[in-house]
């Protein structure tokens, strides 16, 4: 929240404890935006909370370079879904919407598209990919990495386990605790949000969403 003498935020003390990494510091991110609809200036740095919770004065916090601090991954998993939801909003989305915004901000050609759940299939050369979990209109937006071959890693914004139709076997998922509630319908974007992680911070960051 703004004020005349410097922003002002609030956590709890649970959150605080939550968010501290093993060095002591919690990762912070400022964004700045001239005006609606343009893309954000981000600052990044680290602030110093102390175990007992004392209060923070301006020598506990450093900022530090973009490229410098790299944030966990359940912390810029909601910063990138917080920019996808800018864009996109947070209702449902169409395969139509989806395939748009991601041919305007996909870095590369290694996407493999969005899918119903009987056209997807292997692709090597193109991991990423968005599959329903069922054919049209859908249902349920769901994101894949291939790790290799015969290795593809689901992300179910649900936190559901997922049972291979061809095999029975259990596939390979993200933690299974669900980030969207049941009353929510932004699928699409968290799944837009998990490859943009997955891309950004590799497969292993992705797995602990």
């Amino acid at each position: 929240m703004p004020r005349r003498d410097g922003i002002y935020c609030m956590i709890t003390e649970r959150q605080a404890r939550k968010l501290r990494r093993a060095d002591g510091h919690t990762p912070i991110t400022l964004k700045i935006r001239t005006t609606r609809g343009n893309r954000h200036n981000i600052i990044r740095g680290l602030i110093s909370i102390p175990p007992a919770l004392s209060t923070i004065t301006e020598e506990d916090i450093v900022v530090l370079e973009r490229e410098k601090v790299e944030l966990p991954p359940e912390l810029r998993y909601q910063e990138l879904l917080n920019e996808v939801q800018s864009e996109l909003g947070n209702g449902s989305t169409s395969k139509k919407q989806l395939e748009a915004y991601i041919s305007e901000i996909w870095d590369g050609n290694d996407f493999d598209g969005i899918h119903a759940p009987d056209d997807w299939g292997i692709n090597m050369k193109k991991p990423y990919s968005i599959i329903n979990t069922q054919g049209a209109p859908g249902e349920h937006w769901m994101a894949c990495y291939m790790i290799s071959k015969n290795n593809p890693l689901f992300y179910d914004s649900f936190g559901r386990s997922i049972i291979s139709g061809w095999t029975g076997q259990r596939l390979l998922t993200t933690e299974e605790d669900a980030e969207q509630d049941i009353s929510e319908d932004n699928c699409g974007q968290r799944c837009v949000a998990w490859l943009l992680l997955v891309k950004e911070m590799g497969w292993r960051a992705g797995k602990k969403i």
